[in-house]
This record gives structure tokens, C-alpha cells and sequence, in this order.
């Protein structure tokens, strides 16, 4: 499914994801500041780009790296929540996430609610993937 998309081969993508899992520890928590000082817009952004950076590190993980936004979604879905290692919650969580970023960024809608919601599945989301990569 991957190669009929954007997706491709990234033969050095493990090391890159072993690397790169720290580079999302703590960024939740960087934008629950935003959120608290009614800075949504940026709140929205930065949780979606804390679980993006998250999923994209799992896909290296495979040996894969993302070409746009909607194949690594499509590519968490086949390569983990169909062999049951994530919740099909999470990948839901991510594609809302983008879709409330995308909201934010081009129709200037975003609302507290939203954005607490948000700020906490970009937080279990996160932790989900760093345990992922852990045990691998």
C-alpha cells in the first residue's frame, strides 16, 4: 500500500528513529503553557506537531520515512495498529489532530475545549510511541 503512495524505503530509518525518539519528550508538556495563556492557535500546532514527530519516529523505526501528513497516518495504521501494538484511538487521535491544526492554520477555528482535549491525546500519544520504541 505504502509504495502506490509516498512512502518509500528509508534503509537508515531505525538509527534515525532510536535518535530521534527523545526529540518528542516533553514537547506536551512545552504547549500546555500555550493553552494556559489562551494562545490556542499555537496550542493546537504544537500538539499536533508533537504527535506527527512521535508517529514519524515509530515509521523510521520500520525503515520507512513519510512523504506527506495522510501516508503517516495510513502507515501507522498498517504497521502497528494492524499487528495490535497501537490503539486505533491513537491514529484516530493523530488524524484529528491534524485536522484541528489544519483548522487553526487556515480557517482561524479553534476552541479551549478542543484544545485541552487535544493537548491530552498529544500527551498519551507521545508517551505511547516513546514506550513503543523502548521496548523495541
Amino acid at each position: 500500500m505504502f509504495e502506490e503512495r509516498k512512502d518509500r524505503s528509508f534503509p537508515c530509518g531505525q538509527e534515525a528513529g532510536i535518535q530521534g525518539a527523545g526529540c518528542c519528550s516533553g514537547r506536551p508538556e512545552d504547549f500546555a503553557e500555550e493553552f494556559e495563556a489562551e494562545r490556542l492557535q499555537m496550542g493546537y500546532v504544537q500538539a499536533y506537531y508533537a504527535m506527527f514527530h512521535a508517529a514519524r519516529t515509530l515509521l523510521y523505526h520500520q525503515g520507512y520515512r513519510e512523504k506527506s501528513h495522510y501516508c503517516l497516518i495510513l502507515a501507522m495504521k498498517s504497521f502497528y495498529v494492524s499487528k495490535g501494538v497501537l490503539e486505533m484511538r491513537l491514529v484516530e487521535s493523530l488524524q484529528m489532530a491534524k485536522a484541528l491544526r489544519e483548522g487553526a492554520d487556515y480557517e482561524n477555528t479553534f476552541d479551549p475545549e478542543s484544545a485541552k482535549a487535544l493537548v491530552a491525546q498529544a500527551q498519551e500519544f507521545v508517551q505511547v510511541a516513546e514506550g513503543v520504541i523502548a521496548r523495541d
